[in-house]
């Protein structure tokens, strides 16, 4: 799994979030699915780099095998978005 860096902790940060898991103006790192679970964010967007709409949402459906998938804050509010990182980010 990779997390947003460059500028997408600042996004985050603007829109009144944060992710301690990057650092604004750092290159988007790998981290293990176990950071984020244990994280346990309240929203996710996916929006895989260089991807449209429709194959960001096929890469997303493959999320919900992963281990305690269902217990995060995110998945259990209803709060996971699939976006078209290609023409917005």
């Amino acid at each position: 799994m990779m997390l947003a860096g460059n500028w997408t902790p600042e996004l985050l940060e603007l829109a009144g979030g944060v992710c301690p898991l990057t650092t604004a103006g750092r290159h988007s790192e790998y981290v293990a699915w176990e950071q984020v679970r244990t994280f346990d964010p309240e929203v996710i967007v996916v929006a895989p780099c260089g991807f449209g709409l429709e194959r960001s949402m096929q890469e997303a459906a493959g999320l919900a095998l992963l281990p305690e998938w269902q217990n995060v804050a995110a998945v259990r509010n209803r709060r996971v978005v699939v976006v078209d990182g290609n023409a917005y980010f």
